[in-house]
């Protein structure tokens, strides 16, 4: 369970991050702030978005109501979600590296 709470940490610094660059995905200052992920006292993992306010579930299969980006965020969000939960490293899609011809 501690170590789920430390990458959730990590996760968020890094939420905060993207938010404070280019476009600021995940960051609303006029509506709840930044989007962040919350593990409750059952250690389930729960995602707070940052535009709705709403606490969203990302253990069931299709989830999206009440998440405010797009379908490339919402895969991002799953992987840092399957991050949290087992430790696996983000899908490298998302982070890199790419290939040469790809940069």
């Amino acid at each position: 369970m501690k170590e789920k709470q430390k990458r959730a940490e990590k996760v968020n610094k890094l939420i905060k991050t993207i938010g404070s660059c280019g476009r600021k995905f995940f960051n609303y200052p006029d509506k709840h702030g930044f989007s962040r992920f919350e593990i409750d006292d059952r250690g389930r993992i729960w995602f707070i978005d940052g535009y709705t306010g709403k606490r969203i579930y990302l253990h069931y299969r299709y989830w999206k109501r009440g998440f405010s980006e797009g379908g490339t965020l919402r895969a991002l969000v799953n992987s840092l979600k399957r991050y949290i939960a087992t430790g696996e490293p983000v899908f490298q899609s998302h982070f890199g590296p790419w290939t040469k011809w790809l940069s």
